[in-house]
């Protein structure tokens, strides 16, 4: 008994884990859970690896906030210091009306970049929102992708950052992509 117990909490780990931190958050008294307001402190929350900063910092960013005058959630600027990373996320992607995924190869092999996958993954199913926009600044075959990533792949609409102009920012915002990452923030 003890046995299937422990399978069963093991293939649903990532769920209690979800489960455990938006409980500890609501009696933490930290700011109202995502359904109980309508008010959200961000337009999105950008989910990242570090090794994608220069462009999520650069082009991204100052596309969004600048140009557009959206407010983003980063990771490096807006994390409160001193809380567990767990709770930064998941107030993060509950104060956030979207979530941007910047998914690059070095974004599959970390472990925080899944975490921060599963939680965005967990409340767009949770309020039944569309809350989720996907970046692919690489060109990753599906194959390589991890489960979590396929499990919502065909049900949002994902958006390719992988030309050199878009990655640098040469492009002075003009290429489609921009306007649909727009779009896609206000929607």
């Amino acid at each position: 008994m003890i046995i299937i117990a422990s399978g069963i909490a093991y293939k649903y780990r990532i769920t209690l884990q979800y489960w455990y931190l938006t409980i500890r958050r609501k009696y933490r008294h930290y700011s109202k859970l995502e359904g109980e307001s309508k008010e959200y402190r961000y337009s999105a929350f950008v989910a990242y690896h570090n090794a994608d900063y220069k462009w999520v910092c650069g082009p991204l960013s100052s596309f969004l906030e600048k140009e557009k005058e959206q407010s983003l959630c980063l990771h490096h600027r807006d994390f409160l210091p001193g809380n567990f990373i767990a709770d930064n996320i998941v107030e993060a992607v509950s104060q956030s009306r979207k979530v941007i995924l910047v998914i690059s190869e070095t974004f599959l092999e970390s472990s925080w970049c899944e975490f921060e996958l599963e939680m965005a993954r967990m409340q767009m199913f949770q309020e039944s929102r569309n809350m989720l926009i996907v970046i692919l600044v690489q060109n990753i075959p599906t194959k390589s992708m991890p489960k979590s990533l396929l499990r919502i792949w065909n049900k949002v609409t994902c958006l390719e950052a992988y030309d050199s102009d878009l990655l640098t920012g040469n492009d002075n915002f003009d290429h489609i992509f921009w306007n649909r990452l727009y779009e896609a923030v206000l929607l």
